[in-house]
């Protein structure tokens, strides 16, 4: 179960282009939860304990659409964090079976294989995010053979365009771009360590994308909210807070997997523009590993 379908019967749960069934009972139930404490108390603080010392994290409110894109990116640094300390116990399942996943792959195993990219979604959702986006979000390839880009995810913050695109059930689609027939990619082991790059990196794009608020039409501070979102994910996704996540997990990435990620984190940045990489502080890009036009210095 999600955190989310741990709190509602999970046979009620109901998607249609990536937000609940309007007018059903879940729909019902996910606007109460949002609208707590009226626009006061919106977007929703969680009440989670980031510095226990056993290996447990308590979710009290986590509700779709409710919260601080700021809170959201800080909860998922704190995860990454306990590379450090005790391990969550969902951290410590995902680990095992992602160990016992790597015993399985040969090179014949065949990676463009749906089920699998979605066993080791379940397996990221569980080391990087405690388990908060099982069952929210379908994995596939993309039926488009070669791309300019590794993958891209749909979530509700996409327009209606786009959002058509999501499977009904599930709130976010990811789309990851076949390289079988890429002359770079011809190695298995080289062209699986893509697909998980690219995979941990949109799963952090459906996070933000299912569980902040960008100011919807059922949002009671919409105006707010709308600029919040702006400031913080940017209009690629790529801004600070998504920046400061991926950042953690890249670092955590060697303690719970045995092997570096990298999500492409100077590239993404540079979708957010030149004009947003000047407002920047030469800090703020040191903190992140980049040069003054936002290219990553390698180490």
């Amino acid at each position: 179960m999600s955190h989310l379908s741990g709190k509602f019967p999970f046979n009620k749960v109901g998607f249609h282009h990536g937000y609940p069934v309007p007018d059903s009972e879940f729909h019902t139930w996910i606007m109460q939860q949002v609208k707590v404490g009226g626009p006061d108390g919106h977007p929703l603080n969680i009440d989670v304990d980031f510095e226990l010392s056993d290996s447990s994290l308590h979710f009290q409110r986590l509700a779709l659409y409710g919260h601080n894109p700021l809170h959201m990116s800080r909860m998922l640094q704190s995860i990454a964090r306990r590379r450090d300390r005790n391990l969550l116990k969902s951290q410590q399942e995902g680990i095992a079976r992602f160990e016992h996943l790597k015993s399985r792959i040969t090179y014949d195993t065949v990676l463009e294989d749906g089920s699998l990219m979605n066993e080791i979604y379940d397996i990221f959702s569980e080391i990087f995010f405690n388990g908060t986006l099982r069952y929210l979000c379908k994995v596939e390839f993309d039926p488009e053979e070669l791309s300019r880009c590794w993958g891209y995810c749909i979530s509700p913050h996409n327009d209606p365009s786009g959002r058509q695109y999501i499977p009904d059930n599930v709130a976010s689609l990811i789309r990851l771009h076949k390289l079988g027939q890429n002359p770079n990619f011809q190695d298995p082991t080289k062209r699986l360590r893509q697909y998980t790059d690219t995979l941990l990196h949109e799963m952090l794009h459906a996070f933000l994308g299912i569980y902040t608020c960008m100011g919807g039409a059922d949002c009671p501070s919409k105006i707010a909210c709308e600029e919040r979102f702006k400031e913080a994910i940017g209009f690629s996704g790529h801004r600070g807070q998504w920046q400061e996540a991926a950042l953690e997990m890249e670092i955590a990435a060697p303690a719970f997997l045995g092997q570096e990620f990298y999500m492409n984190r100077d590239a993404s940045l540079r979708e957010e523009g030149e004009e947003y990489i000047a407002s920047l502080s030469r800090e703020t890009l040191d903190d992140w590993g980049f040069d003054e036009y936002g290219r990553e210095i390698r180490k």
